[in-house]
C-alpha cells in the first residue's frame, strides 16, 4: 500500500512538472529546455541510458540556442562569409575553394560546410548543430570513462549523474568558443567518436576516426600520434598517477603561470583563453591534482593507463610549447574535455563517501557553484549575446526571433 502511494505520488509530481515545461515551452525556449534537461535526470535519471541521452541531447540544444544568438565576429564571421560562399559552388569547386587559412587538407571540414550551404538553411543552422554534436560528445564521452574507473556510479545515482552532466555543461566546455573555433571543436568531436568506438572495442572504425579528426583541422593530427604513444609505451610513461602533480609544478615553474593578476570576476569572464587563461589553468591544475589523489591506486586498470600517459604527453607538449602563444592556445582548448572527464571522475569518487542527504546538499551546492560561474563568464563577457546576466534564460520567442532577425545581416 505504502509502495503503491509512493508510485502514485511520484506520478502526480512528474505530471506536474510536465504540466509546468509544457507551459514554459509555449514562452520561454531556453528555459524550457534546461528545465526539460534537468527533469529527466532527476525522475529517470537511473532507469537507462536512454533518458540520460535525452537529457544531454536537450542540454546541447540549450546552449545551441544560446550560440545562435551570439553575434558574429573575428573567427565566426570568417566562417559564415565561407559559409555564404560555399553555397554558390558545386562540390568540387567547394573542395578546392581557397578561403583565408581553411587548408585544402581539410576536406572533412570543407565537406561539412558546403552540405549545409547546399540546404540553403539560415547561417545559424551550422552553428546551431556544430554545437549540438560537440555538447553531445564531450558530456557523453565524460560519462563513458568513468565507467572504467568506478563502474556505473555515475549512471545509477541521479545526484552524481545531474552534478556531472551541470558540470560539464556549465564550467568543462567553453561554450562561447565552441561557436567561435568551430573546427577545432569539430575535430575534437570526431578524434572523441573515435575513441568511443575503440573502447566498445570497434577497432577499425574508431581508428579512421581518429585520423579523419586532422581532416577536419590540422591540428588534431597530434592526438593520434600521442594516443599510440600513450597506448604503447604507457608502462614507461606512467608507474603511478602521482607523477601527474610532479608533472603540474614543472608546468608551473615553467614561467607561464607565475601569478594571478586581477580580480577573480575579471579573469574569469572572457570567451577568449589569454583573458582568463590563469584562472583557467589554476582550476585545472586544481583538478589534475585531486585526481591524481583520488585515482593513484587505479594504474592497474588498461584503460586508465592510457588516459594517463595521454594526459601526461599532452601536459608535457604544453610545457614544451608554452611560450608559444598560438600552439599553446590551440592544443589548451582540448582541455576542455580533460577538464570536462576530470570533474565526472571527481564528483563519481567523492559522491560515495557521503549519505543520501549529505548528497543531496552536495548536488545543490556544485550545480549552484557551476551556474554561478557561467553567469558570472557571460554577465561579463565581451560577446554579444543580445542579453544579458541571467535574463538569457527567461528570453520569450518573440525576442529570440527577433534577435535571429537582426543576424540575418551578418
Amino acid at each position: 500500500m505504502k509502495d503503491n502511494f509512493s508510485t502514485v505520488k511520484s506520478n502526480l509530481i512528474l505530471i506536474s512538472v510536465a504540466i509546468l515545461i509544457a507551459l514554459l515551452s509555449m514562452y520561454l525556449p531556453l528555459l524550457s529546455l534546461f528545465t526539460l534537461s534537468v527533469t529527466l535526470l532527476i525522475f529517470k535519471g537511473g532507469n537507462g541510458n536512454s533518458s540520460v541521452s535525452l537529457s544531454i541531447f536537450f542540454m546541447a540544444i540549450f546552449f545551441a540556442l544560446i550560440n545562435i544568438l551570439k553575434m558574429p565576429e573575428s573567427d565566426l564571421m570568417n566562417y559564415i562569409d565561407y559559409y555564404r560562399q560555399l553555397s554558390n559552388l558545386d562540390f568540387y569547386d567547394a573542395i578546392d575553394f581557397a578561403y583565408l587559412n581553411i587548408r585544402p587538407s581539410e576536406i572533412i571540414f570543407r565537406m561539412y560546410y558546403w552540405f549545409f550551404a547546399q540546404l540553403s538553411s539560415p547561417v545559424y543552422l551550422i552553428i546551431f548543430a556544430s554545437t549540438i554534436i560537440m555538447y553531445y560528445t564531450v558530456i557523453y564521452f565524460s560519462l563513458r570513462i568513468s565507467r572504467f574507473y568506478i563502474g556505473n556510479v555515475i549512471l545509477k545515482n541521479k545526484y552524481t549523474l545531474l552534478m556531472s552532466i551541470i558540470w560539464c555543461s556549465f564550467v568543462g566546455i567553453t561554450f562561447s568558443l565552441t561557436a567561435h573555433v568551430v573546427r577545432q571543436y569539430l575535430g575534437f568531436a570526431v578524434f572523441l567518436f573515435g575513441v568511443l568506438f575503440l573502447l566498445n572495442k570497434r577497432s577499425f572504425l574508431g581508428v579512421v576516426l581518429i585520423i579523419s579528426a586532422g581532416f577536419v583541422h590540422n591540428s588534431m593530427f597530434l592526438f593520434p600520434i600521442l594516443l599510440l604513444f600513450s597506448m604503447v609505451f604507457h608502462k614507461y610513461i606512467v608507474k603511478k598517477v602521482v607523477f601527474i602533480p610532479a608533472i603540474i609544478i614543472a608546468y608551473i615553474l615553467s614561467n607561464y603561470l607565475i601569478m594571478l593578476q586581477g580580480s577573480f570576476p575579471e579573469l574569469i569572464n572572457r570567451g577568449t583563453l589569454s583573458e582568463w587563461s590563469s584562472v583557467l589553468i589554476f582550476i585545472d591544475i586544481s583538478l589534475l591534482v585531486v585526481y591524481g589523489y583520488l585515482y593513484q591506486d587505479f594504474n592497474r586498470i588498461i584503460i586508465v593507463k592510457y588516459f594517463n600517459a595521454f594526459l601526461i604527453l599532452l601536459i608535457l607538449f604544453l610545457v614544451l610549447f608554452n611560450n608559444e602563444s598560438l600552439v599553446f592556445k590551440r592544443y589548451y582548448y582540448f582541455f576542455d574535455i580533460i577538464r570536462s572527464a576530470l570533474g565526472v571522475l571527481i564528483i563519481g569518487k567523492l559522491i560515495q563517501k557521503f549519505n543520501k542527504n549529505s548528497q543531496l546538499i552536495l548536488m545543490i551546492l556544485s550545480i549552484s557553484i557551476s551556474i554561478s560561474v557561467f553567469i558570472l563568464r557571460f554577465y561579463k563577457s565581451t560577446w554579444d549575446y543580445g542579453s544579458y546576466y541571467i535574463s538569457i534564460m527567461f528570453i520569450d520567442y518573440n525576442d529570440f526571433l527577433l534577435r535571429l532577425d537582426e543576424l540575418k545581416v551578418y
